[in-house]
């Protein structure tokens, strides 16, 4: 009785696993081509500025 109340818990185990990775893979597809675009976008769209500290010295 005790094997498979065990062989029943192992199962289980797997069944929710493999439900979770489901889902994440489904999430990963649904996001993934955002993430791309915000990610291009803050690497490209760059916009120099001075800092706020910065002190012009001449010569």
């Amino acid at each position: 009785m005790m094997i498979h109340v065990g062989l029943d818990l192992s199962s289980e185990i797997e069944a929710k696993t493999c439900r979770t990775l489901q889902m994440v893979q489904s999430c990963h597809g649904k996001n993934k081509e955002v993430v791309l675009r915000r990610l291009l976008s803050l690497v490209c769209d760059v916009k120099p500025e001075l800092h706020p500290n910065y002190r012009f010295t001449s010569n």
